[in-house]
């Protein structure tokens, strides 16, 4: 099974449209336990960090950044 994290619960909306079949878990990544949220271990963890260009923590340039 296929679980992913996501802190921002608008994020969660917009992935939850795009993904149903993927579980999302609305709380930051440090917070969940394989006990108590019923994860099963894992072998890889992958993240991607946000795109600056448009993320709220960037400068907020869009397209029109580098």
């Amino acid at each position: 099974m296929t679980t992913m994290h996501e802190k921002d619960p608008f994020a969660a909306e917009t992935f939850w449209a795009n993904l149903p079949e993927v579980r999302c878990i609305v709380k930051p990544v440090e917070e969940p336990s394989v006990h108590g949220h019923c994860l099963s271990p894992v072998d890889v963890l992958t993240a991607g960090l946000p795109c600056r260009a448009f993320s709220i923590a960037g400068e907020k340039k869009g397209f029109d950044g580098p």
